[in-house]
C-alpha cells in the first residue's frame, strides 16, 4: 500500500508541482453562523480577497473592508491600513486570545488573525506537511457515507500558528481530502469537522473549493445543524 502522504501529495499535483510557486491568491465568498458567534454579523470577511505565501505565515486581504484598505497578518502582528495609513495594529496577536472568554466579540485584527491562519493551512494541504517540524503518521481508517477513509494524524511544529496542534485529515482511495478534525485552541470551544468538497485543478494543483464546517460529538460524529461556516472559492491563482 502506497505511503499516504506520498499518495495525497501526488493526487494534489505533486511536490515537483508546488516547488514552482511561492504563493496563491483566491476570491472566497463567507457564511455561517460564526461570524455572529464572533461578534461580527455583518461579517467583514463575507466576500474577500486573500492571498498567502506557500511556506511561510504571511498572507494580506487585500479591500478587506473598505475599498483601499488592507489587512496583512504575521505570527508577529496584524496591521491594518486604509490607503497606505495604518488604521489598527495587534502584536501577539495569539497572545491577545488568552484572556478571552468564551462568547466575547473578536476585534477586528483578532478576526483577520483567525481567518488568515486557517487559510494559510487550508491552501497548502498536503504540502505544508513536508516543511521541516511538521511529523505525520497513518492511523486506523474511518467509514463514513459507504466509503472507507485513510487517516493522517499530524502534529504542527510549536512555532506555526493552527488550530490545534494534533489534527487528524482524512482521504479517500485517491488521495484527496475529505475531512478535517480539529479544536480551535485559540476559541476555547468544541470539536469541530470541516468537510471539503468540489475540488478543482489550478496550474497542476488539485483543491477543494467548498468547505463546510460543522461541530462534531463524543464520537467524532459532526453534528448537521448549525452549519458553523461556509468558504466557497473561485479566482484561486499560483504565483
Amino acid at each position: 500500500m502506497q505511503d499516504l502522504l506520498e499518495l495525497t501529495i501526488d493526487a494534489h499535483g505533486g511536490i515537483q508541482k508546488w516547488e514552482q510557486f511561492k504563493e496563491v491568491s483566491a476570491h472566497m465568498k463567507l457564511s455561517g453562523i460564526l461570524w455572529k458567534l464572533l461578534g461580527h454579523e455583518n461579517n467583514e470577511l463575507a466576500d474577500c480577497d486573500y492571498t498567502t505565501l506557500l511556506r511561510e505565515q504571511k498572507g494580506w486581504f487585500d479591500n478587506f473592508e473598505l475599498p483601499g484598505q488592507q489587512a496583512i497578518w504575521t505570527r508577529q502582528e496584524i496591521t491594518i491600513s486604509q490607503n497606505g495609513e495604518v488604521i489598527d495594529k495587534l502584536y501577539k496577536p495569539r497572545r491577545s486570545f488568552n484572556n478571552l472568554t468564551f462568547g466575547e466579540p473578536y476585534s477586528k485584527a483578532q478576526l483577520v488573525y483567525f481567518f488568515a491562519y486557517a487559510c494559510n493551512t487550508y491552501y497548502t494541504i498536503p504540502f505544508v506537511f513536508t516543511l521541516p517540524g511538521f511529523e505525520t503518521r497513518e492511523i486506523d481508517p474511518w467509514h463514513e457515507g459507504g466509503e472507507v477513509w485513510r487517516r493522517l494524524e499530524v502534529n504542527f511544529p510549536e512555532d506555526f500558528d493552527y488550530h490545534t496542534r494534533t489534527q487528524i485529515f482524512y482521504f479517500d482511495k485517491h488521495g484527496f481530502l475529505k475531512r478535517n478534525d480539529y479544536q480551535v485552541e485559540i476559541g476555547k470551544g468544541s470539536g469541530a469537522v470541516h468537510y471539503v468538497f468540489d475540488y478543482k485543478e489550478f496550474q497542476g494543483i488539485m483543491l477543494p473549493t467548498r468547505r463546510q464546517v460543522y461541530l462534531r460529538d463524543e464520537n467524532r460524529h459532526y453534528i448537521k445543524e448549525p452549519l458553523l461556516v461556509l468558504i466557497e472559492a473561485d479566482k484561486v491563482i499560483f504565483r
